[in-house]
């Protein structure tokens, strides 16, 4: 891509320097023809998670490789996958609703998408590189027929999300360093339920000209409702006034339309450090000196609904 996305009235130009090919497999298929991601896909499908990385859908998937997983013996993935509902909110963390390209985010500015898990993460295009939470993305924009794959070689785990075993907390500390994981004794993590849409196939033969032609229709039903958090997208950059209320409140708050914060005179953009700060809630950052807000295009999901 030569440049980012310019936002329209009702959408987005991206600017590429070759054709784009069309995807041919799912992001389920794409993680098991790739050997680097066999470890996360085996947790994935262990999750029972499968079938919503391979039906019909707009999603932006984060992999580990199996680098991420170094460490991790036979027995410790046991007790991970054992506790259904831990695994399936690491897993989900890794997924955001919706395709977001990282050759199409603005240079330099701070994306916050919410992921299907619930919590947030951060992107960022810096010098061609895509960063995930401060992560550099050892390979971008891996398109599939219902999504994107960014590859990274850590283990994602949502920060606010704290652990309550103590055995849990010793494996995930084992693969994940760059962020401190909080501990609450006795804290359980939260059911996710997830819709999956099984194809229903009528197959039947009608008269044409005459003539008897077996007639095949594909239809779509829903199995299971989805009762997960919607999806939120936010762009911050900083470096000019207000107080550190205004972005905490910012990250707090359901955020139902496209947010930019313009940079101020400056040109400060969030640091490694403050990144991880904003992650764990805990440390007032920079006051910005100016607050000006460009309103995106609403988007509409399937249901109807805006944002």
């Amino acid at each position: 891509m030569e440049k980012g996305s310019k936002q329209g009235r009702n959408g987005a130009i991206h600017i590429f320097r070759e054709i784009i090919k069309p995807a041919e497999k799912s992001l389920h298929e794409k993680l098991k023809q790739d050997k680097r991601f066999s470890t996360f896909l085996s947790l994935l499908e262990a999750a029972d998670l499968k079938e919503l990385l391979t039906q019909p859908g707009d999603w932006t998937l984060f992999v580990p490789t199996n680098d991420a997983f170094k460490g991790m013996t036979s027995e410790e993935k046991e007790i991970l996958i054992r506790d259904k509902n831990a695994l399936q909110n690491i897993i989900l963390y890794h997924l955001t609703p919706g395709v977001f390209i990282g050759k199409g985010f603005e240079p330099g500015v701070t994306n916050i998408l919410k992921t299907t898990q619930g919590s947030k993460i951060f992107l960022k295009e810096v010098n061609d590189t895509l960063l995930v939470n401060e992560l550099k993305s050892k390979e971008s924009d891996i398109m599939t027929t219902n999504g994107v794959i960014h590859v990274v070689d850590k283990l994602l785990y949502p920060a606010d999300t704290p652990v309550g075993n103590d055995q849990l907390l010793e494996i995930l500390n084992k693969l994940i360093k760059y962020i401190q994981i909080k501990f609450v004794r006795g804290s359980t993590f939260k059911e996710i339920p997830v819709t999956v849409y099984k194809p229903i196939i009528k197959k039947y033969t009608k008269i044409i000209d005459g003539v008897p032609v077996e007639i095949t229709e594909k239809e779509t039903r829903e199995e299971r409702i989805i009762t997960g958090p919607e999806i939120k997208y936010t762009r911050i950059s900083t470096g000019g006034g207000e107080t550190e209320e205004t972005l905490k409140k910012l990250l707090q708050e359901e955020v139902t339309k496209v947010t930019k914060f313009i940079e101020g005179g400056d040109g400060h953009l969030f640091e490694d450090e403050e990144i991880k700060r904003l992650l764990q809630g805990d440390t007032p950052v920079r006051k910005l000196q100016a607050n000006k807000k460009v309103q995106g295009s609403r988007r509409r999901l399937r249901d109807g609904r805006s944002q």
